[in-house]
């Protein structure tokens, strides 16, 4: 059983406040950590949104607020170590286990939506736990293999190439699978699910 506490959100920018204020907002402990996540409207189809790399919760405003929330029922998490959630660090194994804690408390997903590295995890978790499929999952730009993102994160901050081989190691020895495990493409050929992906 989840251990559910309502949330402090008054840290948080007035704009993002006012519209969390709305959610039913909830935080579970995950390890040392405390995962936030929120919840809108009570309609009977299921919407699990996940966002990407230092973001939360409140990015996905407009999109939630375009809904009606009578006919559907909209959760959002904040990733470890982002949004109100604490922690520090966030990776591609951690984010999958935390969805999976949500999604097997949530098992009839209408639509799963993830941004960028909550796009690689929606796929990850799919992958590596068993869960019942979602009607439909929808990817907004995702790349499509962790080491080409490191390699265009390479070429963005100009850090020596060798330090990729450096990580791919550090990954080795605390996952047991190389960055090349790190593959969307493979994982969506054994998800038969309805996808729309938009992949960097």
């Amino acid at each position: 059983e989840q251990d559910l506490k309502n949330l402090d959100i008054s840290q948080m920018h007035d704009r993002q406040k006012d519209f969390l204020q709305k959610a039913l907002k909830y935080r579970f402990d995950f390890g040392s950590d405390q995962i936030a996540y929120y919840e809108w409207g009570d309609g009977a189809k299921i919407i699990v949104l996940v966002h990407g790399w230092t973001s939360h919760s409140a990015r996905w405003k407009r999109l939630i607020e375009s809904l009606d929330l009578s006919k559907f029922k909209v959760i959002a998490v904040d990733a470890p170590a982002q949004g109100l959630s604490t922690g520090n660090q966030l990776n591609l194994p951690k984010y999958g286990r935390v969805l999976n804690q949500i999604l097997s408390k949530h098992r009839n997903v209408h639509a799963l939506v993830g941004h960028s590295l909550g796009a690689m995890a929606v796929l990850h978790t799919y992958f590596e736990f068993e869960l019942p499929n979602p009607d439909r999952i929808i990817l907004l730009a995702t790349a499509s293999r962790l080491r080409d993102f490191m390699n265009g994160y390479q070429k963005m901050t100009g850090f020596k190439p060798e330090l990729i081989d450096d990580m791919d190691v550090k990954i080795q020895q605390e996952f047991g699978v190389g960055m090349d495990y790190f593959d969307i493409l493979k994982y969506a050929r054994e998800i038969e699910v309805p996808t729309l992906k938009g992949i960097e």
